[in-house]
């Protein structure tokens, strides 16, 4: 559940979003040059053992952090999984993943210009490693407020 209610309309997008390269820029030493961005259903993520629990741990300790979010855990209260899967996946989810380290004289197939749609698929983009060292964010995009204000008048 939303801070403003439920969410009962999904508001997804009617086609498949690309998968998507960018470019970072950082000075640190051996950091990634790449991530790329996978849209992700609740079905999809649901399909990648422990996914869903790491992104709630992450989700959770934002709230309980009491910083970003309007949501509010009270003392002795839990935000439970389903709550998270209910809130975040009510419409389109997207997750950046770091790049895979590319050996010496291998083609980064992440190295184009941004925002370029890319064939590489999510579990490629992890390519084995924990959520923590291959996940760089999680985004949904919704409207802020459901109902009659879900609208952007530009």
């Amino acid at each position: 559940m939303s801070a403003y209610g439920a969410i009962t309309t999904r508001t997804s997008s009617a086609f498949p979003l690309p998968s998507t390269t960018w470019q970072l820029a950082s000075k640190r030493l051996g950091a990634p040059k790449h991530l790329s961005l996978h849209p992700i259903t609740l079905e999809t993520a649901e399909k990648f053992p422990g996914l869903l629990d790491y992104l709630h741990r992450v989700f959770a300790d934002e709230l309980e952090r009491g910083q970003t979010y309007p949501q509010e855990i009270l003392p002795g209260e839990t935000y439970t999984r389903a709550q998270f899967d209910a809130y975040w996946f009510a419409a389109d989810v997207i997750i950046a993943v770091t790049e895979l380290p590319t050996p010496d004289g291998t083609a980064d197939p992440l190295d184009a210009p941004d925002g370029s749609q890319i064939q590489l698929g999510f579990a490629e983009a992890v390519g084995g490693r924990a959520w923590e060292e291959s996940i760089a964010g999680c985004y949904y995009v919704k409207p802020n407020y459901p109902g009659r204000s879900s609208h952007s008048d530009l």
